[in-house]
């Protein structure tokens, strides 16, 4: 008989989850390069994009997100260009590898008009990565 095994984690700041992914992920007993990982800033506490990703970090216990989203454009703050800005030196820092930000609002300036590099990403991209594994995508 054969097992299924996740290798695609979705967690938020704002689900709680965590650390509860962590422990699945280390008793996965996957290789973290296995494993496509995605959390989101949900700006909770009042914290910044780099101390709230920092907190992730740690409670997912990995020392980088395959996927940083801000989890609705109405919590970059103070604003879009600014956000998108630290999101972007995220990235440079080898912290998250996609950013991007979910839909559920229209957004005052387009990313493309504050970015070089257009870090946008959506489900194509999740698929492709698990296609490329073998497996079978549950919605």
């Amino acid at each position: 008989m054969s097992s299924l095994s996740v290798r695609a984690i979705d967690t938020a700041q704002l689900y709680r989850n965590e650390f509860e992914a962590s422990v699945a992920i280390r008793e996965s007993g996957l290789a973290r390069e296995d494993i496509f990982i995605t959390t989101k800033y949900s700006g909770l506490d009042g914290l910044d994009i780099a101390t709230s990703i920092n907190n992730s970090l740690k409670n997912l216990g990995v020392a980088y997100v395959d996927l940083y989203l801000i989890h609705h454009p109405r919590l970059a703050v103070p604003d879009i260009p600014t956000a998108w800005k630290q999101m972007e030196l995220l990235k440079e820092q080898g912290l998250a590898k996609p950013i991007t930000t979910l839909p559920g609002g229209p957004l005052d300036v387009p990313l493309g008009a504050i970015s070089k590099r257009l870090g946008v990403t959506n489900d194509q991209i999740l698929l492709a990565w698990v296609k490329s594994k073998g497996a079978i995508a549950v919605t």
